[in-house]
């Protein structure tokens, strides 16, 4: 996982499934969409492919050195592969309303990574404040909603190729400001952003619900 963050609405009015309920549902959606890994100890048995599922299991899994990510926008036959990703990569459970806001937001504002037609990875960007509410007092942004890769792809530039492409989205939309909340223990994540001389603006205790740590990292880069 690279990084993920706020859902589209409120804490609220959205439901939140305990960490363990999403790794099992997750298993069962995934089964058929994402690439095989297999048990260490070379037994044929327990073949996985929720990436959520490896997370806490010792995994031997086959890097994909070769692959040189293409951008690809969300389209809505694309969807499903797109909800059965974000359940496996963020332990944050995404109303019914984000995905459609994201399918009928600018295509620029996300992109998918297919490698083996499979969905590898995955940006989702919102306006922040939207177009029709842009205001004086408040900077026009993007912000970044999810930002992930599964475990076999990851360390091949995809998370920097998403990000880079967020950037660039940002600057040609003429929007100053882009950020994210990342976990606070996701170091890979704030490391990536680090990289890009995105910059730590705070931390913001008990921002996630029912997540172990709850505790936020707000990053942000001027553009």
């Amino acid at each position: 996982m690279i990084g993920f963050s706020r859902p589209l609405v409120q804490a609220s009015t959205f439901f939140v499934l305990p960490v363990d309920t999403i790794k099992i549902i997750s298993f069962f959606k995934l089964w058929m969409r994402l690439p095989k890994y297999r048990y260490g100890t070379g037994s044929t048995f327990g073949v996985v492919r929720s990436a959520m599922a490896c997370k806490n299991s010792q995994l031997v899994y086959e890097k994909h050195s070769s692959l040189k990510p293409e951008l690809i926008p969300l389209t809505e036959t694309r969807l499903p592969d797109l909800r059965a990703l974000i359940a496996v990569l963020f332990p944050v459970r995404y109303p019914e309303a984000f995905y459609s806001h994201i399918l009928n937001a600018d295509p620029a504002l996300t992109r998918l990574v297919y490698a083996d037609s499979h969905l590898v990875a995955v940006l989702c960007c919102g306006l922040d404040p939207p177009n029709d509410m842009q205001s004086a007092e408040h900077e026009p942004s993007v912000y970044i909603f999810t930002l992930g890769v599964i475990a076999p792809y990851r360390e091949q530039g995809i998370g920097s190729a998403l990000l880079r492409h967020a950037i660039n989205t940002t600057k040609a939309m003429g929007r100053k400001r882009l950020f994210a909340h990342v976990q606070q223990s996701n170091t890979d994540a704030i490391r990536l952003y680090t990289k890009f001389g995105f910059v730590t603006k705070t931390i913001i205790p008990n921002y996630y619900k029912r997540i172990d740590p709850p505790h936020a990292v707000l990053v942000e880069l001027d553009c």
